[in-house]
Protein backbone atom coordinates (compact mmCIF):
# COMPACT_ATOMS: atom_id res chain seq x y z
CA UNK A 1 0.00 0.00 0.00
CA UNK A 2 1.37 3.46 -0.84
CA UNK A 3 2.74 5.52 1.99
CA UNK A 4 1.82 9.12 2.76
CA UNK A 5 4.05 11.51 0.87
CA UNK A 6 6.07 13.54 3.31
CA UNK A 7 8.97 15.88 3.60
CA UNK A 8 9.55 18.27 0.73
CA UNK A 9 6.54 17.05 -1.29
CA UNK A 10 4.14 17.65 1.56
CA UNK A 11 5.65 21.05 2.26
CA UNK A 12 5.41 21.99 -1.43
CA UNK A 13 1.70 21.01 -1.51
CA UNK A 14 0.95 23.01 1.62
CA UNK A 15 2.60 26.06 0.05
CA UNK A 16 0.80 25.57 -3.28
CA UNK A 17 -2.61 25.44 -1.62
CA UNK A 18 -2.55 27.65 1.47
CA UNK A 19 -4.67 26.24 4.28
CA UNK A 20 -4.53 22.73 2.87
CA UNK A 21 -3.72 19.71 4.99
CA UNK A 22 -1.87 17.18 2.80
CA UNK A 23 -1.72 14.56 5.57
CA UNK A 24 -5.49 14.74 6.13
CA UNK A 25 -6.10 14.56 2.39
CA UNK A 26 -3.97 11.42 2.25
CA UNK A 27 -5.90 9.87 5.16
CA UNK A 28 -9.12 10.39 3.19
CA UNK A 29 -7.76 9.09 -0.12
CA UNK A 30 -5.88 6.09 1.23
CA UNK A 31 -8.93 3.76 1.58
CA UNK A 32 -9.82 4.58 -2.03
CA UNK A 33 -6.41 3.36 -3.22
CA UNK A 34 -7.10 0.00 -1.57
CA UNK A 35 -10.55 -0.17 -3.20
CA UNK A 36 -9.00 0.56 -6.59
CA UNK A 37 -6.41 -2.18 -6.11
CA UNK A 38 -9.21 -4.62 -5.21
CA UNK A 39 -11.17 -3.63 -8.34
CA UNK A 40 -8.12 -4.17 -10.54
CA UNK A 41 -7.53 -7.56 -8.91
CA UNK A 42 -11.19 -8.49 -9.46
CA UNK A 43 -10.65 -7.76 -13.14
CA UNK A 44 -7.75 -10.22 -13.11
CA UNK A 45 -9.85 -12.89 -11.38
CA UNK A 46 -12.72 -12.35 -13.83
CA UNK A 47 -10.41 -13.05 -16.76
CA UNK A 48 -8.47 -16.10 -15.62
CA UNK A 49 -9.23 -19.64 -16.68
CA UNK A 50 -12.34 -21.02 -14.95
CA UNK A 51 -10.29 -23.93 -13.61
CA UNK A 52 -7.91 -21.48 -11.90
CA UNK A 53 -10.60 -19.34 -10.22
CA UNK A 54 -10.94 -21.80 -7.35
CA UNK A 55 -7.50 -20.71 -6.17
CA UNK A 56 -8.55 -17.05 -5.99
CA UNK A 57 -12.10 -17.25 -4.56
CA UNK A 58 -11.43 -15.28 -1.36
CA UNK A 59 -8.63 -13.07 -2.62
CA UNK A 60 -10.69 -10.00 -3.50
CA UNK A 61 -12.53 -10.05 -0.17
CA UNK A 62 -9.18 -10.24 1.64
CA UNK A 63 -7.82 -7.35 -0.40
CA UNK A 64 -10.76 -5.19 0.77
CA UNK A 65 -10.05 -5.68 4.50
CA UNK A 66 -7.35 -2.95 4.68
CA UNK A 67 -9.85 -0.45 3.25
CA UNK A 68 -12.32 -1.31 5.96
CA UNK A 69 -9.69 -0.80 8.63
CA UNK A 70 -8.50 2.46 7.07
CA UNK A 71 -11.99 3.91 6.82
CA UNK A 72 -12.78 3.43 10.52
CA UNK A 73 -12.38 6.51 12.70
CA UNK A 74 -9.22 6.45 14.77
CA UNK A 75 -9.74 4.74 18.10
CA UNK A 76 -12.89 2.87 17.08
CA UNK A 77 -13.01 -0.91 17.67
CA UNK A 78 -12.25 -3.27 14.79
Amino acid sequence: MPKCPGGAGELKQARAVPGSDPRRAWELVRPLTVLREAAVYQGFVDNIEPSERVYHLGDVRLSLEPSSALSRPKGSPA
